[in-house]
C-alpha cells in the first residue's frame, strides 16, 4: 500500500500563515531628551518623548534597562507627546526606552537613549585630580588684508607644546575656507599668511566674520576663535548694484537636525509643539536665546517660526555669535503633569494562529523520500511588554519532548518537530512566557504518523 498524496494540503496552509503573519506597524517615537549618550548626576531627569500615527497615539511604554517603569496615557491624535521623570536610585549607565502604542493597540518601534549616571557626591577628589588636563592652545587670526580679486589674506598665529595637527581658516557667511594638515614631527609654533577668495557675492552688505580651528593631540575637540574682516566687509567685496524697491532673496545660516527634534512656539520644555523636523532635515536659522541654548528657526516648508535646542542641531561654529538675540514668548502656566500610574503586568501573552505543516509524516528510517519525518510547528505571539519564551511539548504513545520556537520575524515563531519513532497521532502543546513571567498555552492540529510502506 502506497500513500497518499497530501500536496492538497499546502496551499492551505500557506494562506493560514499569511493571514497570521500579517500585523499592522505601530506608531513611530523618538526621544527628545535625554540625548543618546549624555551624562547627568545622580538626581531625576525628565524623559520627554512623541510619537506619530495615522490611528492616533493612544499610551506611552517607559522602560529603563528593558523593565517597565511607567504607563503614561495621552489624548489620542496623530501626533502626541508625553513626558515622565525618572529618578535613578544609584550611578551606572542605563537603557531608557520608550514604546508608543496606537489606538488600535499595534505598539511601535522603541525608541532608545543610553544614559550615563555619575554620583558626584561620592567622587573621589584624588581621582579627580589624575583627569588628564587638556593642553594649552593660543590661536589667533592676527591681522586680515583686503586684496583684489575678492581675497583676503589672513595671518595665523597658532603655538601648542603638544604639536599642531591641523588648521582650518573658514568664513562664517559665505563659502570660503582653506585647511593644512600635518605630520610627525608636529610644529608647536605657525606663524604664516594664507590668502582666501570669496567665491560668492553677497547682495547683502553684511559684515564677513573668519573663524579658525585648530586640533592639537589630547584635546577633546578643536579650538575656535574669530576676526572680522575690517570695516565689517573688505571694500569691493560687495559689488552689485541693490534696486532699493527689491528684498534681495538671501539664504540664511542653516541648521540641521542631529536627530528628530520638536520645534516649540517658545525656547523650553513646557512650550506646545508647532512642527518637527526629523533627523537630517534643515530649517533657516533666524534668532537666538540670549544664552545661545536655543534657536529660533523658520521651519518649512510655511516658514513658521518656533524654537529648536541648540544641543540638538549642528549648524557653523560662529553661528550663534552672529544671530540677533530674540526676546521669548511669555512662559505659559504650567499644568501639573500627573504622576503615571505604575501598573503591573498581569495579562499572559496571546497565542493566536498555531499550524503545523505537514500534518503527516513517517517514522524516522530510510525509504519514502518523498514525505517528510519532521513537522513545523508555527504560532503568532504577542505580548504587551515581551515575550521571554515559546516552547512546544509533544508527546506520541509513550514518545514525549520539548522544543523551543524561534522567532521568525514579528510576532510569529516556529521549530520543527521530530522524526520519531511511534506510530499514531502526534500532540502538539504550544506554550508562552512574557518578560513579567505571566503564561499561557494553545494546543495545535493533530499530526499522523505513519511508517513507510514501499
Amino acid at each position: 500500500m502506497r500513500l497518499r498524496s497530501i500536496g492538497w494540503l499546502i496551499p492551505t496552509f500557506c494562506l493560514l500563515l499569511a493571514a497570521c503573519a500579517s500585523s499592522e506597524s505601530g506608531p513611530a517615537a523618538w526621544i527628545d531628551q535625554p540625548l543618546n549618550g549624555s551624562e547627568f548626576a545622580l538626581e531625576p531627569i525628565a524623559i520627554t518623548a512623541h510619537a506619530s500615527d495615522s490611528d492616533g497615539v493612544a499610551s506611552f511604554d517607559f522602560f529603563v534597562d528593558g523593565a517597565l517603569a511607567g504607563t503614561m496615557a495621552v489624548e489620542g491624535g496623530r501626533l502626541a507627546d508625553a513626558s515622565w521623570e525618572w529618578n535613578p536610585d544609584r550611578a551606572g549607565e542605563f537603557s531608557l526606552t520608550v514604546v508608543p502604542v496606537d489606538k488600535r493597540g499595534n505598539r511601535g518601534e522603541a525608541a532608545e537613549a543610553i544614559v550615563l549616571i555619575a554620583d558626584l557626591s561620592q567622587a573621589d577628589d584624588n581621582v579627580l585630580s589624575q583627569v588628564p588636563v587638556q593642553t594649552t592652545v593660543d590661536a589667533a587670526i592676527e591681522k586680515i588684508e583686503c586684496l583684489p580679486g575678492q581675497t583676503v589674506a589672513l595671518t595665523l598665529k597658532i603655538s601648542s607644546v603638544a604639536g599642531i595637527e591641523s588648521f582650518t581658516v573658514f568664513n562664517t557667511v559665505i563659502q570660503a575656507e582653506l585647511s593644512e594638515t600635518y605630520e610627525a614631527p608636529l610644529p608647536t609654533d605657525i606663524l604664516k599668511t594664507v590668502q582666501v577668495t570669496e567665491p560668492i557675492l553677497d547682495p547683502v552688505d553684511r559684515y564677513h566674520r573668519w573663524g579658525l580651528q585648530v586640533h592639537v593631540p589630547g584635546e577633546v575637540g578643536p579650538m575656535f576663535t574669530y576676526a572680522i574682516e575690517p570695516n565689517d566687509r573688505c571694500p569691493g567685496h560687495h559689488m552689485l548694484e541693490l534696486d532699493p524697491n527689491v528684498t534681495p532673496d538671501v539664504l540664511l545660516e542653516q541648521v540641521q537636525a542631529r536627530q528628530n527634534v520638536t520645534c516649540r512656539q517658545g525656547p523650553d520644555t513646557i512650550f506646545e509643539a508647532r512642527g518637527y523636523l526629523l533627523a537630517g532635515e534643515t530649517a533657516t536659522a533666524s534668532g537666538k536665546l540670549e544664552n545661545g541654548n536655543w534657536l529660533q528657526v523658520q521651519l518649512p516648508p510655511s516658514n513658521q517660526l518656533c524654537w529648536i535646542a541648540a544641543n540638538l542641531l549642528d549648524y557653523d561654529p560662529g553661528l550663534v555669535s552672529s544671530l540677533p538675540a530674540v526676546a521669548p514668548p511669555p512662559t505659559p502656566v504650567a499644568v501639573p503633569t500627573a504622576t503615571p500610574t505604575l501598573v503591573p503586568d498581569t495579562a499572559a501573552p496571546s497565542i493566536t494562529g498555531v499550524s503545523v505543516n505537514p500534518a503527516l509524516i513517517l517514522t524516522a528510517g530510510a525509504g519514502c523520500p518523498a514525505y517528510s519525518r519532521t513537522t513545523t510547528v508555527q504560532a503568532t505571539v504577542t505580548d504587551n511588554v515581551g515575550v521571554a519564551q515559546v516552547r512546544a511539548d509533544w508527546v506520541i504513545g509513550g514518545e514525549s519532548g520539548q522544543v523551543m520556537l524561534t522567532n521568525t520575524g514579528g510576532s510569529l515563531f516556529e521549530a520543527a518537530i521530530g522524526p520519531v519513532n511511534t506510530t499514531g497521532v502526534l500532540s502538539i502543546t504550544v506554550s508562552a512566557r512574557d518578560e513579567a513571567s505571566n503564561n499561557s498555552s494553545s494546543g495545535a492540529p493533530a499530526v499522523t504518523v505513519q511508517n513507510c510502506i514501499e
